[in-house]
């Protein structure tokens, strides 16, 4: 939870990002999905190729879920 923490809301709040950092009502819909196999991972998931899923101002942009069908 720490690390997901660190690298949402408590990072965009370190940046004094008011409206990111959550998924919440109000909040900008820019959401990137990652593969991780454990939360413990997610410093290292962050790669270009490990990305899966990528949303900017509530639109998809990136989908290799749906590219992989």
């Amino acid at each position: 939870r720490e690390a997901l923490a660190g690298m949402t809301a408590h990072g965009a709040r370190a940046l004094g990002l008011a409206d990111t950092g959550r998924i919440a009502a109000g909040q900008r819909a820019d959401l990137c999905v990652w593969q991780a196999g454990h939360s413990a991972e997610l410093a290292y998931a962050v790669q270009p190729g490990r990305l899966r899923q990528r949303v900017f101002g509530g639109r998809i942009t990136h989908d290799r879920f749906l590219e992989a069908r």
